[in-house]
């Protein structure tokens, strides 16, 4: 079995988290989280199979110490120069990518959001990703 740590931080309200991705040689590769907070359990999640190509990963931080909402982190390919988040299908897209954030970026979300999607973008503007991001948080036997 081999695995790749692909992000570990942690946010201003004392959460640490771990995004990463397993697999067994000749199988393809599962997404992976672990979410770390004072008093509570820790939180594993397991996210969907990353195809070959795959433009973006996510895992939920949910309960996040002294916010109003949940927090999601997005890990993308290096070649995104800007990630866009819409709330809602009808919502214009708003940019999220901070400069400082080498290959990941957090979005604000709101508590049980539905509906809502993620836009990547490279140095060109040419769109190379937007998809739901129920389809970026759905695991083995639930979504987030």
């Amino acid at each position: 079995m081999s695995f790749q740590v692909l992000l570990s931080g942690d946010t201003d309200g004392g959460q640490s988290f771990t995004v990463l991705q397993a697999w067994v040689a000749g199988q393809e590769a599962q997404v992976f989280g672990w979410i770390e907070t004072a008093g509570r359990d820790p939180e594993p999640q397991i996210r969907p199979v990353t195809e070959p190509g795959t433009a973006a990963v996510a895992i939920l931080l949910t309960e996040v110490p002294g916010s109003s909402v949940d927090q999601l982190i997005v890990v993308y390919e290096p070649a995104t120069e800007q990630v866009l988040y819409k709330p809602a299908v009808t919502d214009p897209a708003r940019p999220v990518t901070v400069d400082y954030l080498d290959g990941w970026t957090v979005v604000d979300r709101e508590l049980d959001a539905e509906g809502d999607s993620i836009v990547l973008l490279d140095a060109a503007g040419k769109q190379t990703f937007e998809g739901p991001v129920s389809s970026l948080l759905c695991g083995l036997d639930s979504c987030s």
